[in-house]
């Protein structure tokens, strides 16, 4: 609405990581329509700030940008399973292994494994495993609570599964 009337700088109310994800997404279509500056004000009382979605999406890049709602989606939100921290997904990489990711009605073998080996560098970057089994192998024998063993790669494929229809939808 306030694009369609000639908003040049837009503020969006909300406290919710999910909004500024999908502004980080959309940030380029906004631009496209002469949006110049895009702000979401979050907190309440004395915490209140203003986030310059803006000035985050020219950090990021495009590339980022386009792919920051999967990465978002598979390490957790408001209808996904928690997965490694915002700040591991960040640091992974997501552009390397998500550029498909949710962009049509079924996936592909080779997308669900690109997914996959992200969620493995999520939770260890840097690691030499493609897949949950072999990061949780490793992990059971050196000294890891069990609590905190990933999830194996067989119930992880309903994880992806699942944030692929949420990407998509």
């Amino acid at each position: 609405y306030a694009i369609k009337k000639g908003s040049k700088r837009i503020v969006v109310l909300s406290n919710d990581t999910d909004v500024l994800v999908l502004l980080l997404y959309f940030m380029e279509k906004f631009r496209r329509k002469g949006v110049i500056e895009v702000w979401q004000r979050g907190g309440i009382g004395n915490t209140t700030r203003y986030i310059p979605v803006h000035r985050i999406a020219d950090i990021l890049g495009k590339n980022v940008c386009g792919v920051i709602p999967a990465a978002h989606i598979l390490t957790g939100c408001d209808c996904t399973s928690k997965i490694g921290t915002k700040h591991s997904c960040m640091k992974a990489d997501p552009a390397k292994y998500l550029t498909r990711f949710g962009k049509s009605a079924t996936p592909s073998e080779s997308e669900l494994a690109n997914a996959e080996q992200y969620l493995v560098q999520v939770l260890q970057l840097g690691t030499p495993f493609t897949v949950m089994d072999q990061l949780r192998y490793y992990k059971y024998f050196h000294s890891v609570l069990f609590s905190e063993l990933p999830p194996t790669s067989h119930s992880l494929r309903l994880h992806l599964l699942r944030c692929w229809y949420t990407c998509y939808v």
